[in-house]
């Protein structure tokens, strides 16, 4: 009997330390990050093509894989080359964000081609297996000089603190998260879109040059960055969301700082229109240089925020945490 096989996995948000688990610093620092999934995915849909010879992978735009950019259908090859599928097989991917805008796209991608891959021939992987195996095809594989916590968070789902020892080893800590941080997520932490695209790759080349170069300011910021994993740690688990927003605006200042030959000043300007309008901490998702903007708003702000940014048309992108992470249905046909 065939089957179908649906898989789902989770975009993810960086709250604290971002940036810290790429090799260029990690190798010599270790890192940690803290960061959760959202309930917004890449979703792989694959079935056996029995009676043809060739393979069919379409995306959401009915895009065929020919049409491809050489980016995407070079990380679709990579993925099919560690899966064991025998036969053909058509594949549709479809995917809530777009890609290069921080939210992690391209390890929510590997998570789900790779998990519906592995399902399909009945190859079964623990969560952390799956991010290691993800994270190995973008950064060993097509040499993408990104780090491992995109691939783990989405593939582990909810919010985790993510500790990278100087090996590269990743330890991942689940964090409770209580009732008022969780009402703080899902109603004061806001997602916008600024309709500028980037190359995460780019951004983080230039970053993990300047360390493996030594350049003292860029590593003092990196450091910076990962100083600030504890406090946020710290409210999490203590439950007092209003210490995130500071959070937020301090890891913004040393980003932008680390990404100031990247940043646009469209970006300035609208973080700047944020707290005019109620926020109380703002950060860019990703390398920096454009894609989302997070804004924790302030009890009773989040609608001002939100009309003020759409005079620009920047509409708010909705989400929830959640806690599945990357998941896998198998479906007989």
């Amino acid at each position: 009997m065939n089957n179908v096989v649906v898989t789902k996995a989770p975009f993810r948000i960086s709250l604290a330390g971002g940036g810290t688990d790429i090799t260029s610093y990690c190798s010599r620092f270790g890192g940690q990050v803290i960061g959760f999934s959202i309930d917004r995915y890449v979703v792989t849909t694959l079935l056996p093509r029995n009676f043809y010879d060739e393979n069919h992978v379409i995306s959401g735009d009915n895009e065929l894989l020919p049409n491809f950019s050489t980016e995407a259908k070079d990380y679709v090859l990579h993925a099919l080359s560690e899966t064991n599928l025998k036969h053909k097989f058509k594949a549709s991917i479809l995917t809530d964000a777009p890609p290069n805008t921080g939210l992690g796209g391209s390890a929510a991608f590997l998570n789900s081609f790779i998990s519906a891959s592995k399902n399909i021939v009945n190859t079964n992987l623990t969560k952390s297996e799956l991010a290691e195996l993800s994270s190995r095809v973008e950064i060993e594989k097509l040499k993408r000089p990104v780090g491992k916590q995109d691939h783990y968070l989405s593939a582990l789902g909810g919010m985790n603190l993510l500790t990278f020892d100087k090996s590269l080893t990743v330890t991942a800590s689940k964090i409770t998260v209580k009732e008022q941080c969780k009402n703080y997520l899902n109603s004061r932490l806001l997602l916008f879109y600024t309709n500028i695209k980037r190359s995460a790759g780019d951004v983080l080349s230039d970053q993990s040059n300047q360390i493996s170069r030594s350049n003292l300011e860029t590593t003092n910021l990196m450091h910076d960055i990962k100083s600030l994993v504890m406090p946020m740690l710290s409210a999490l688990e203590n439950d007092k969301p209003d210490e995130i927003g500071c959070l937020l605006a301090e890891h913004w200042h040393r980003k932008k700082s680390l990404t100031k030959n990247n940043e646009k000043d469209e970006i300035s300007q609208l973080i700047s229109l944020c707290y005019k309008s109620g926020a109380d901490g703002c950060k860019i998702l990703g390398a920096g240089g454009g894609g989302f903007i997070l804004v924790s708003a302030k009890e009773g702000m989040q609608q001002k925020i939100r009309d003020e940014l759409a005079k620009y048309n920047i509409i708010e992108f909705k989400f929830n945490i959640e806690f599945d992470g990357t998941s896998s249905t198998k479906i007989p046909i």
